[in-house]
């Protein structure tokens, strides 16, 4: 049994300095505890102090004048040997900021977790500013506990300590069960200095490598081809190409290559690759071999196919991936943008630059003609209600970009040959809102030959009755009434144009 040196507070008043800090580094935890108490309040001008020393509240204030001071061996004292918790944990945050040396520090931390269990998370928690490598041991054991939490909640320091990751911590992640804890580790990992570390794990850990590449890719890491080829060795094509990025090298070209071809030739969705593909042929990376490589390098880079290349180009229409065929749709609609299979993409489509090239060819008729089917079944004979709305869904965007298209072309067409559209546009199929935004009366009223005929006239008015022109067809409207003598306009035609002036000499003198 220890003998006691001080029976209380009061009888540490007499001991010298030196005495105290002696007795603060040796014997009963009690005599040690007064021992620092008398340190901290001698010289201090202060009246509350009671018989049996400075209060919890007392210590903690004072706890600031030993960590000025740098007395690290009456911190380290305060740490194992106050009776409070609390101003146990403050003595070790103290500690650890001033300690000239992390070992008496990393001492008394372990000593204070075995008594209570999240300390050390509680010290780096509350002191995120330094550097907490007296801690990290503590941290590291605790990444094997069998709660998730702490483990989450010690890796989550960890990662904090520093850019690198630890090897305590990588064994970690391998072995981790949890798979929400693995995605949101590999996440903190692929967001670190050591992010290339994760490409070596691609061929060495048995389970969690989808997890790596999707941590990688979500982290924005690219890498060259020579880092990812012992990946693409073992075979995991779609982890390079998640992962490969520029600068595209020739190796990384000729695999791209390689891979578009197995890709095409099984029909397999090409999207990410793609991507990737295009990005080398720009670069200059990739080396055609065959008249078929070059045609779709050439597409890719961007640069112009010779006509001699049609045939390899047109395979492409059959390509898996719809991009891939939109491109070659348009890159062979600049030769013969007659083709059918031309044609049935540009439309399917809708791309703008294939219908532009298409209204200015000679085959413009065909343009109008492709986009009238929808109409004449809506306007032959009634439909069910679904079916008449789903054909509407398809064939109003449809109508404003053809009918657009042969407008900016400058071309004009009889009101017979657009007629079907518009009285599909005045069934009540058709909602107002719809109009507005597909803006297809408009693109009709440009389109329709000068003069106005009268059927197209009356379809103006019919319009109008049924609320289905807006401020926004004004200027179309008034433009193609303006077409007609206004002798020739009936009444109720005339009063229509009248009031779209007026509304436009309104909107003037706003």
């Amino acid at each position: 049994m220890t003998v006691r040196r001080f029976a209380s507070y009061a009888e540490t008043a007499r001991v010298d300095d030196a005495t105290l800090r002696a007795a603060a580094q040796d014997g009963a935890a009690e005599d040690r505890a007064l021992a620092c108490w008398r340190l901290m309040t001698r010289g201090q001008a202060l009246t509350t102090i009671g018989a049996g020393g400075p209060d919890a509240g007392h210590r903690r204030l004072l706890l600031l004048n030993f960590a000025v001071a740098r007395e690290v061996e009456l911190l380290e004292a305060v740490a194992q040997f106050d009776p409070e918790p609390a101003i146990r944990r403050e003595a070790l945050g103290w500690l650890i900021r001033v300690a000239p040396s992390p070992v008496p520090a990393m001492l008394r931390v372990r000593e204070a977790a075995a008594e209570e269990p999240d300390l050390a998370f509680e010290l780096v928690e509350a002191n995120r500013q330094f550097a907490w490598d007296a801690l990290a041991a503590e941290l590291e054991l605790r990444l094997s506990a069998a709660d998730v939490a702490t483990r989450a909640r010690a890796s989550d320091r960890l990662f904090e300590l520093g850019d690198t990751v630890p090897p305590a911590l990588r064994s970690a992640v391998e072995v981790e069960v949890n798979a929400v804890l693995q995605r949101s580790m590999l996440s903190r990992w692929a967001q670190s200095a050591d992010h290339a570390a994760l490409i070596e794990a691609l061929t060495a850990w048995v389970r969690g490598r989808e997890a790596i590449v999707q941590a990688l890719v979500g982290a924005g890491r690219s890498y060259p081809f020579e880092m990812l080829a012992p990946v693409a060795a073992a075979g995991d094509a779609a982890a390079v190409t998640e992962l490969l990025g520029p600068p595209y090298s020739p190796p990384a070209g000729a695999w791209l290559l390689g891979q578009m071809r197995a890709a095409l030739a099984e029909g397999r969705d090409i999207e990410v690759l793609l991507q990737r593909f295009a990005g080398a042929c720009r670069e200059g990376a990739v080396s055609p071999v065959s008249d078929d490589d070059a045609a779709l390098v050439l597409l890719l880079a961007g640069e112009d196919v010779p006509s001699t290349l049609s045939p390899e180009l047109s395979r492409l229409l059959q390509a898996p991936h719809r991009t891939l065929r939109l491109l070659a749709a348009r890159e062979l609609s600049r030769h013969d943008i007659a083709s059918p299979a031309v044609q049935a993409i540009g439309l399917a489509e809708l791309d703008e630059e294939m219908l532009a090239r298409w209204a200015r060819s000679d085959h413009h008729a065909s343009l109008l003609a492709a986009a009238l089917g929808a109409a004449r079944e809506l306007v032959a004979s009634p439909l069910p209600w679904s079916e008449a709305l789903s054909a509407l869904e398809t064939a109003l965007p449809r109508w404003s970009a053809v009918l657009w298209a042969l407008t900016t072309a400058g071309r004009r067409a009889p009101w017979e040959a657009l007629q079907p559209i518009a009285e599909a546009l005045a069934t009540e199929y058709v909602e107002p809102l719809q109009l507005v935004d597909s803006q297809v009366v408009v693109a009709l009223i440009c389109l329709s030959e000068r003069p106005l005929v009268p059927a197209a006239r009356r379809w103006l008015v019919v319009m109008e009755d049924r609320s289905r022109l807006f401020s926004g067809d004004g200027w179309a409207v008034r433009e193609a009434l303006g077409s007609v003598p206004a002798g020739d306009l009936e009444a109720d035609e005339l009063e229509l144009l009248q009031s779209f002036r007026e509304e436009e000499r309104e909107l003037s003198e706003e």
